[in-house]
């Protein structure tokens, strides 16, 4: 009868060990999953401030495009361009639009950088 207490108070030790170890398992897997939450949410700060000065320069170049533009139009009838000022302009339009693409490639890179770090991030794994 004693082996048979003792086996019981055994099981009972047994399964309130389990029971810890199974709430000290769940509030690792939330702190984790809160961790990963968190690093996901500053991973996407730093690609959304390249993106938005990104829109911000494209914005600017467009705009200064156009300026130059309308004052060329507006200058075009008074003074006679030459073909060596007309060349500048369109060497300072080309060099904008390389510039431009510069970044956006860069952008595209930190975008890449973040997808593959958001895959080295390991899920939660369900309980």
């Amino acid at each position: 009868m004693l082996a048979v207490v003792q086996l019981e108070n055994h099981v009972c030790e047994m399964s309130a060990q389990v029971e810890a170890a199974r709430a000290e398992r769940q509030a690792l897997v939330a702190a984790a999953a809160k961790n990963i939450l968190r690093i996901e949410e500053e991973l996407s700060a730093q690609v959304c401030h390249p993106q938005q000065q990104m829109d911000k320069a494209k914005a600017e170049m467009k705009s200064r495009e156009s300026e130059l533009l309308k004052e060329i139009e507006v200058l075009q009838p008074l003074v006679r361009p030459t073909s060596l000022d007309i060349q500048r302009v369109k060497n300072a339009l080309a060099m904008a639009r390389e510039n431009l693409a510069q970044e956006a490639n860069a952008l595209s890179q930190l975008r890449t950088e973040v997808e593959d770090l958001r895959r080295q991030i390991p899920g939660p794994s369900p309980p």
